[in-house]
């Protein structure tokens, strides 16, 4: 394991969010209890430096399967004591500066895209899920995908936490991705958060383990 690692110098107030497996009923608030434990995502490590990362606050948010069900969890920061960098970690059921469910947002958009209309069952609003198809096809559109349903079906399941933000929400699959980040315009203080997903997480967190 590497326990000293070496020191990062990166842009400074970059927004990252980080892609974690857990389970809903972990992180649900109840009445006055206190919020869990930062122990309760395993340990976690920096995705850049591979420094073991340290717990930077709680705060409460909502999100929602419908208009009607919305439900209280805890949402953590954690920051990296080498690199300094902070992040927000993300349930990998959670979409992108969105309140509503992964789920949901999926159903709508393939909704969407194999009836031709938005749903009147879901308990969303059309408003909403109008912003939600015109994120999605905004990122089809950057990314040269053909509007047709078969791709567009695809990629609504392969997509994942980032399918109906803006383009300028990068999702970090792999290295090549998390340095073209780095060095992207506008300025770290000015960007959209960028999502580190988990495949990429994974091998950093392996590469920590395995080196001497």
């Amino acid at each position: 394991m590497k326990d000293s690692p070496t020191k990062v110098v990166l842009h400074p107030n970059p927004k990252m969010l980080l892609q974690i497996a857990i389970e809903p009923e972990i992180l649900q608030v109840h009445g006055d209890a206190p919020h869990p434990g930062h122990g309760v995502f395993g340990e976690v490590r920096c995705p850049v430096c591979a420094g073991r990362m340290h717990g930077h606050g709680w705060r409460t948010r909502s999100f929602f399967d419908t208009m009607d069900q919305g439900v209280p969890v805890w949402v953590h920061r954690c920051i990296c004591p080498v690199c300094r960098l902070t992040y927000t970690l993300l349930p990998a059921w959670v979409h992108a500066l969105k309140r509503y469910s992964m789920e949901t947002i999926r159903k709508v958009l393939c909704h969407r895209i194999s009836r031709g209309c938005f749903s009147g069952k879901l308990g969303v609003q059309r408003s909403l899920q109008r912003s939600w198809w015109s994120g999605f096809l905004r990122r089809m559109q950057a990314s040269g995908n053909r509007p047709e349903q078969a791709v567009l079906l695809d990629a609504c399941h392969k997509i994942g936490q980032t399918m109906a933000s803006p383009p300028g929400v990068w999702a970090l699959r792999r290295r090549e991705d998390l340095v073209a980040w780095w060095h992207s315009r506008p300025p770290s203080h000015q960007r959209l958060p960028a999502v580190v997903c988990g495949r990429l997480y994974q091998a950093f967190r392996q590469e920590a383990y395995t080196q001497p």
